[in-house]
């Protein structure tokens, strides 16, 4: 009987370089402020931010992101979601939810819309845009 080979070592993941990327998510309501949220992630690495208010109205802010540089452009793997509270007077529940999931390409200090949504019940618009800038 032959001897059986060793399994193969896992291949290491590829590790990124030494840079950082700053990413700025936006989510602009037509029925209020915008909302910012800005995180510094390393290259090839992951990034998480929670912003959560609770109380009388509840709002929540989240983004995950995983940015890879690639030269002067960036590969930015990005979820992110938000629950803003409703109109009172629509009276058909107190919040309402919206999450984004997607890879884009943008070029450093490109500023893009990614996503545009419109609540089902109100005429209230949701805009999501990311700002990207490789931090050398």
């Amino acid at each position: 009987q032959a001897p059986v080979a060793p399994p193969a070592p896992p291949t290491p993941r590829p590790v990124g370089q030494m840079i950082n990327v700053r990413i700025d998510v936006t989510l602009t309501d037509s029925k209020g402020t915008a909302k910012t949220l800005t995180m510094t992630v390393a290259d090839g690495e992951s990034g998480m931010n929670r912003t959560t208010t609770a109380g009388q109205l509840d709002f929540s802010f989240n983004a995950d992101a995983i940015p890879t540089v690639v030269g002067n452009k960036i590969r930015l793997r990005l979820t992110a979601d938000a629950v803003v509270p409703t109109d009172a007077e629509a009276k058909v529940g107190n919040r309402l939810a919206l999450r984004q999931s997607q890879t884009v390409i943008l070029n450093d200090g490109d500023s893009v819309e990614i996503a545009r949504a419109a609540d089902p019940v109100s005429e209230r618009v949701f805009v999501l845009s990311v700002k990207v800038r490789i931090q050398r």
